[in-house]
């Protein structure tokens, strides 16, 4: 049995990230039932609320991700589970990017996501 490890997401893992997240909370009251109520006829809808999400406040300082990676048979890290959480508040305030922000270059982000 290998250990579970806790380290910083990456932005090439957002896709899987998406993926957990769909898994997660597929059942749930608010992201499952009122969000996607059409999930089983549209599951990819899902994956993509999830992956949008995590693209634009990956790039924010506020917002901290964490992934939890198992190694599977062959050696390769799985994510089995993520914690995201954002810093409200004046402390917030201070991690605010300027108009550098990369979330206003959607086309660079897609640039990122392609190159692993």
């Amino acid at each position: 049995m290998s250990d579970i490890v806790l380290r910083d997401a990456r932005y090439s893992e957002l896709p899987e990230i998406a993926r957990v997240m769909a898994k997660a909370f597929w059942e749930d009251n608010l992201f499952g039932q009122l969000i996607h109520p059409h999930r089983n006829e549209y599951p990819d809808d899902v994956h993509l609320y999830w992956l949008r999400r995590a693209r634009v406040n990956f790039w924010d300082r506020r917002w901290r991700w964490l992934v939890a990676v198992n190694k599977d048979e062959t050696g390769r890290e799985v994510i089995t589970g993520i914690a995201q959480w954002a810093r409200l508040g004046d402390g917030g305030k201070k991690l605010e990017r300027s108009y550098l922000d990369p979330r206003e270059y959607v086309l660079v982000s897609r640039l990122f996501m392609e190159a692993k």
